[in-house]
């Protein structure tokens, strides 16, 4: 089925790792993951006003710039991490499910929300008592001093 998207939304992406493997349980694929964060922003022009990076998934909000749509953003997001990651690795084949899912941020109280379910992820999964505890999600942006660049402000 094909998806459809509404210029200047913002969207809720989630996308699992190949056979759930817990890939993001290594800080330097977290890390490696920010760096092609930041890499992607710079050439697809997308904001990012959230996300966290969990041991085998992660959540994102992001909207998109007028001349990309999300299947482009996640495309190249994923697949320059996949081979990077590889190549870095001397490893081979997908890190990703091909699919990833998408939902549409309709005004600042679903906004808001979205950031608390994607904050407290790490919490429920039980890795850290606190969202403030995990070092790779937009919370250090929103109530630290972490990710400065590549959060983008939203009003």
């Amino acid at each position: 089925m094909k998806r459809f998207y509404e210029k200047g939304v913002i969207y809720n992406l989630t996308s699992v790792t190949k056979n759930r493997m817990s890939l993001f349980l290594r800080t330097d694929a977290c890390e490696f993951l920010i760096k092609c964060f930041e890499y992607q922003k710079y050439i697809l022009a997308f904001k990012l006003f959230g996300f966290i990076i969990m041991p085998d998934h992660i959540h994102c909000l992001i909207l998109p710039s007028e001349d990309s749509d999300i299947s482009v953003i996640m495309k190249h997001l994923k697949g320059n991490f996949a081979r990077k990651y590889n190549w870095i690795h001397a490893t081979y084949g997908s890190l990703w499910q091909r699919r990833y899912y998408d939902t549409g941020i309709r005004g600042m109280l679903q906004m808001v929300s979205t950031l608390n379910y994607i904050h407290n992820n790490p919490v429920r999964a039980g890795l850290v008592t606190s969202p403030k505890d995990y070092r790779f999600s937009s919370y250090q942006y929103y109530y630290g001093n972490s990710y400065r660049g590549l959060i983008d402000q939203w009003t």
